[in-house]
């Protein structure tokens, strides 16, 4: 037990699991409160010394039984110290997971004022409230204290073994809590980061979809292109004399392509094509020509 309000205290908080949080507050102006607690709630350190020496002294000596699971306990004697503590260990990342509370404690604040200005500090803090009088009523607790499921009622004169179970389930559920909280905190990153990723993947699968369209429809522009220039060309070579491909069959076969092209681009590209083929007419006849003159035949 850490007597916080006597700083020349002989430190006896035990040390507590690490996936559990067994801290304890107790809150009592009656000092003789508090070691009844510890009695209860922390194991005598000399037990054993004691119960090895009984077995010396008698033969049938049965060993002394303490608490089969020690807490750590904390005492503050007045609602402000014990507002002043819980303070402190929050800030030090070493939270009460519960506290008994007594509900007068004069000449400071009662009972009820305590619990609710340290769950403004510390929301998860568990408590049990202790009283041997009708200060507040059932309904007064109710409509006072909101978290209705954090908080217990235990008459005085208590019974060790209820201060003992309440302590080991209050502070289970804490742990219990926490680790909930945690798990669902991580269920929430991991779904944050699918969304992200689905996301990502959305918005990647919509440009491919996006640039495979593109390149649907210029292959299938290209197709069409081909299949125009080659019916133009077609009539272009049946158009064709020894002089070359008359003016009005290009000019024919150039409107032909723009209606099948409104942009003009594959009229374009029949028009750069034009010299190359007036050009292969061009030789063809001169070689024609001269081939019959030097009487070589076909």
């Amino acid at each position: 037990m850490q007597d916080v309000s006597d700083p020349h205290s002989e430190d006896q908080s035990l040390t507590t699991p690490t996936d559990e949080n067994r801290r304890v507050l107790l809150i009592d102006d009656n000092h003789a409160i508090h070691d009844d607690y510890n009695k209860i709630l922390v194991p005598a350190r000399d037990s054993g010394e004691l119960d090895e020496l009984g077995s010396l002294l008698f033969e049938d000596a049965a060993p002394s039984r303490g608490p089969a699971i020690g807490f750590e306990t904390t005492s503050a004697y007045q609602g402000q110290e014990a507002l002043a503590i819980v303070e402190k260990s929050v800030e030090d990342n070493r939270r009460f997971a519960m506290a008994f509370v007594d509900m007068r404690m004069p000449p400071g604040w009662d009972g009820l004022e305590t619990i609710k200005r340290m769950w403004e500090v510390d929301e998860e803090l568990q408590v049990v409230i202790c009283s041997a009088y009708s200060d507040h009523s059932w309904n007064e607790l109710v409509d006072e204290l909101p978290k209705d499921d954090q908080w217990l009622l235990l008459r005085k004169p208590f019974d060790g073994a209820e201060v003992s179970q309440l302590a080991l389930a209050l502070t289970k559920k804490w742990s219990l809590g926490r680790e909930t909280r945690k798990s669902l905190a991580q269920l929430r990153e991991a779904l944050g980061e699918r969304e992200q990723l689905l996301d990502a993947l959305g918005s990647s699968t919509e440009r491919m979809c996006s640039e495979y369209g593109k390149i649907a429809e210029h292959i299938e522009s290209s197709f069409h292109a081909i299949e125009v220039l080659t019916r133009a060309y077609q009539s272009l070579d049946e158009a064709a004399t020894p002089e070359g491909v008359p003016a009005a069959a290009w000019t024919a076969a150039a409107q032909q392509v723009e209606a099948a092209s409104p942009q003009g681009e594959m009229a374009e590209t029949l028009t750069t094509a034009r010299a190359t083929l007036d050009s292969f007419k061009k030789i063809n006849a001169t070689v024609a020509t001269m081939r019959e003159k030097a009487g070589v035949g076909g």
